[in-house]
């Protein structure tokens, strides 16, 4: 590695996302039903990408015609919206040198489901949380569904879960909607008392297939090449999760549904990148089209992951684009060293005038503190530690290196272990803190089903337990699972019966426990010798490490 006195920045304009323009571009077209009718209440709004800010909104008239004006240069999101009808969305890729853009929509209609035993109401009252906090929908002998609400509010607003596949749906009867924005509509009703009840009645929605169409008039151009490449990628991603959705509504085990991920074979999405570059003259667009797809989130495929780290320059503002896609990238690659050349690369690549890689820096720092983590590099990781915080302290990045590798931290080789008290998740009445454990060298693993590289250390723990335990060695997995049953069904329905303690903490990654003991994420290992010292975390108890690990630490604790 270069010295850390070559990795300076220095100072250069790097293109920002998006520029004012003297000129507007004018975007306009029409929008229609599944039946090619006009829709009574639809919108187009534009959002910078990939999904922000409404940057621009129209509503579509009586006749299906829409128009728009964006003034500014960049790529941006379009969503094209209609009351009983499911949302579309296409990528907009703006120059400044097309004075117009025409797109024509067909919206198709809600995919409903067969049966509606899982339909919810979701509202300003749990901030329209789909994972928590919804009310279930109860049948009623007229057929209908209801929920009994009580509220303080003047207003409801409000959607139903589980009534369709893809998105929640608005209640159609009212009249009266807000954009939820991701192409879909709330419901909107006045309350004269704090107590009042919904009811759905799912002769109100019409059913379709769900499927529309977005079509440039002009494919050919800029605007057009990147609108059918996103929406192509779009179909993508929604394809994976509505497999997702459709497998939790039959039923499906945790082990059929990590399959589902498991899996997932990317190589047709990278045959659809390599397609579209293979047709691409435009460099940035290219550059564009390679980091949407690296931080959509489907698995990426390592070849194109490496062909993007070849191809786009470091310093490019195509990462501005969606910074995520470069800590994707990197990690996607499976080639560590060149990952490791061109997040450096990236560091030495000048400042942005407009301050846009404020976010894009700390991505590659936190990227190269991790790898520094993994090769034992302790002076690395102090000095991308220290640079991290002296110049992007308020990052998202920052934080959660000042919890996994400021030299100081709380939770480090050598520390005592912070006191805690959990409660068994197999059975209430016992509790486990830090004395209890004392005799025993325990490995605390922070973890949930739902987390993929918490899975992948399965076989490793397995392992390592069966090697060690008559030695007086455990494990305490802590699960940051929605539900506490998770746990028991993953237990008892896959490969991994987990025969050691258990807790499910409530609140997860925001409870009192995680704060204390430094989880900012999971997987999450800290290792604790018999005398409550902490003697590794992390990466030197990931995967074939841990029994390394453990083969030492067992030596010198006995």
């Amino acid at each position: 590695m270069e010295p850390m006195s070559r990795i300076v920045a220095l100072i250069l304009l790097l293109a920002p996302v998006s520029a004012a323009t003297d000129s507007a571009t004018r975007i306009s077209g029409t929008l229609m039903g599944s039946d090619g009718r006009p829709i009574p209440v639809s919108h187009v709004h534009v959002h910078a990408w990939p999904g922000g800010d409404v940057l621009a909104s129209a509503a579509v008239d009586p006749d299906g015609n829409w128009s728009l004006a964006i003034d500014t240069t960049g790529v941006f999101l379009a969503w094209f919206s209609g009351v009983g009808h499911r949302g579309e969305r296409a990528g907009l890729f703006l120059t400044g040198d097309e004075d117009r853009i025409e797109i024509d929509v067909r919206l198709g209609r809600h995919d409903l489901r067969d049966e509606f035993a899982a339909a919810a109401l979701i509202g300003d009252f749990n901030d329209f949380a789909v994972d928590r906090g919804s009310l279930p929908l109860h049948s009623r002998s007229d057929g209908l569904l209801a929920i009994d609400l009580a509220t303080g509010a003047d207003t409801l607003a409000y959607q139903f879960l589980g009534v369709a596949w893809g998105s929640p749906v608005e209640d159609p009867t009212t009249g009266r909607y807000t954009y939820d924005g991701s192409g879909g509509y709330r419901s909107v009703v006045d309350l004269d008392r704090s107590f009042t009840t919904v009811v759905f009645d799912p002769a109100t929605l019409e059913s379709g297939d769900g499927i529309g169409e977005v079509r440039f008039a002009d494919s050919s151009s800029p605007a057009g090449r990147f609108g059918v490449y996103s929406r192509q990628l779009f179909d993508r991603v929604d394809a994976y999760f509505e497999t997702r959705e459709r497998a939790v509504a039959t039923g499906a085990s945790l082990t059929e549904m990590r399959a589902i991920y498991e899996d997932y074979d990317p190589a047709p999405g990278a045959a659809m990148v390599a397609t579209a570059l293979n047709s691409e003259p435009d460099p940035d667009l290219r550059d564009i089209m390679l980091v949407t797809y690296m931080a959509a989130p489907i698995k990426t495929e390592p070849g194109t992951a490496r062909s993007a780290l070849d191809e786009i320059p470091p310093g490019s503002s195509a990462w501005l684009v969606q910074p995520s896609g470069l800590s994707k990238g990197l990690t996607a690659a499976g080639d560590r060293e060149r990952a490791r050349e061109y997040a450096l690369a990236v560091l030495r690549s000048p400042h942005s005038e407009a301050g846009g890689d404020a976010e894009l820096r700390p991505i590659a720092l936190s990227w190269l503190l991790g790898d520094a983590l993994a090769r034992g590099s302790k002076e690395e990781m102090d000095a991308y530690h220290a640079w991290l915080i002296a110049e992007y302290p308020d990052s998202d990045a920052a934080e959660k290196a000042t919890a996994l590798y400021a030299p100081d931290r709380l939770i480090q080789p050598g520390s005592p272990i912070p006191d805690f008290e959990v409660r068994s998740l197999d059975d209430p009445s016992v509790t486990y803190t830090r004395d209890d454990l004392a005799g025993k060298v325990v490995m605390l693993d922070f973890w949930a089903t739902w987390c993929g590289p918490c899975i992948s250390e399965m076989p490793y723990m397995h392992e390592a337990f069966e090697k060690y335990s008559p030695d007086g060695f455990t494990i305490l997995s802590l699960s940051f699972d929605l539900e506490r049953e998770d746990v028991g069904r993953f237990r008892s329905e896959g490969d991994w019966p987990m025969p050691w303690m258990h807790v499910f903490v409530e609140q997860g990654a925001e409870s009192e426990l995680a704060h204390s003991l430094d989880v900012v994420n999971i997987p999450r290992a800290i290792l604790i010798g018999r005398d409550g010292t902490i003697l590794a975390t992390n990466e030197s108890l990931r995967g074939e490490r841990l029994g390394e690990t453990l083969s030492r630490v067992i030596r010198s604790e006995n």
